[in-house]
């Protein structure tokens, strides 16, 4: 993988920040920013150890590898996605309420 390390001092403490960019969230950026527009229905999956759910929104917009999600958790309401928590996004899904919901078979 071709990981960045960067060391960031923060003045009003005294510690240092450590942030990574993995180059799986820079091609999931680009991708996003490539497929999908304003308004446009999508699907964001976070996995578990036995099930995964796949959240469903409004593409709003992408900014510092962050997604912006209209309806995503709650009606009425916006969400900010750090793509790195993302296990995969979904295109073409239609708008729903409820998340769905995917068991691992044992």
């Amino acid at each position: 993988m071709n990981n960045k390390t960067y060391y960031r001092n923060n003045s009003s403490h005294d510690s240092k920040e450590l942030t990574i960019c993995n180059c799986c969230v820079k091609g999931l950026a680009k991708t996003i920013l490539s497929r999908f527009r304003c308004g446009d229905t999508i699907g964001i999956t976070f996995f578990g150890e036995e099930s995964a759910g796949i959240f469903i929104g409004r593409f709003r917009g992408l900014e510092n590898n962050v997604v912006e999600i209209d309806d995503l958790l709650v009606p009425g309401t916006t969400s900010f996605v750090p793509l790195c928590g993302i296990g995969s996004v979904e295109k073409g899904l239609p708008l729903q309420v409820e998340p769905l919901q995917i068991s691992r078979k044992k």
